[in-house]
């Protein structure tokens, strides 16, 4: 019988840096306990969210979502019992914006009616309700300043349409814009998720190349997201290699 993987990470996004492209800072660890979220969120605490159970098929960090709503106006028409379209989110720090079906991101851009003069301050929040433990949801938000992209004098919201297969789930992604606002913590052996708001103190740079966690199934997570500028900042009581330098 195979043996069930094990070990967590967390994952802080920098704010967005254009010429640059995404960076941020990875942190390993062989449980959630060893992990400094002291260091990468500002209260140290976390709301956790359950994997849904279509991630074992798809292999998404996927979540059920509960509803997504701008100014309490919902864009989901049913996600209890047997769920809807849109009812499930994956976490991805590498996607850029965040995403989601045709209709509903259709339905999403024409309530926040975002204008080209960047009046941050007239346009509304948005919320994504995920299923938590024991019958609980958290609430994960987004100001006009989290999900607008300014751009020489004029602003777009940072939010695309992401159609599936018609035979696959229809998923919302939540990315960068949201992972750039909360740090986000993945246990692998539990099969959950947490977020805590992001402190954005940076670290020290390194200039030697980044340890890499022996797990089977986070090694290609890991070789991308060095490739993308991360760095490695805590690692404890785990098999580790370096990885050579590019």
């Amino acid at each position: 019988m195979p043996q069930r993987a094990s070990g967590a990470f967390a994952i802080r996004l920098d704010p967005p840096h254009c010429a640059q492209g995404s960076s941020g800072e990875v942190a390993l660890a062989a449980e959630v306990a060893q992990l400094p979220l002291s260091q990468l969120v500002e209260s140290g605490r976390l709301v956790w969210a359950p994997m849904a159970a279509e991630a074992e098929e798809l292999g998404y960090w996927l979540l059920q979502v509960v509803s997504v709503s701008v100014s309490g106006h919902g864009i989901l028409q049913n996600c209890t019992g047997e769920r809807g379209s849109g009812c499930l989110a994956a976490v991805d720090t590498g996607t850029g914006d965040v995403m989601g079906p045709q209709a509903s991101v259709n339905r999403l851009l024409a309530l926040l009616d975002v204008k080209e003069d960047c009046a941050l301050d007239k346009l509304p929040s948005i919320e994504f309700k995920i299923q938590g433990f024991d019958d609980r949801m958290l609430s994960l938000s987004l100001t006009a300043a989290d999900y607008i992209d300014k751009t020489d004098g004029f602003c777009d919201a940072s939010i695309s349409v992401m159609d599936m297969p018609p035979e696959k789930p229809q998923v919302w992604v939540l990315g960068q814009p949201l992972l750039r606002k909360y740090v986000s913590v993945y246990d692998v052996k539990n099969r959950k998720v947490g977020f805590g708001l992001a402190s954005h103190v940076q670290g020290d740079d390194t200039s030697g190349p980044s340890p890499v966690q022996d797990l089977p199934d986070a090694n290609s997570f890991l070789q991308s997201a060095q490739n993308s500028g991360f760095k490695v900042v805590s690692e404890r009581k785990m098999r580790l290699r370096a990885r050579d330098r590019e």
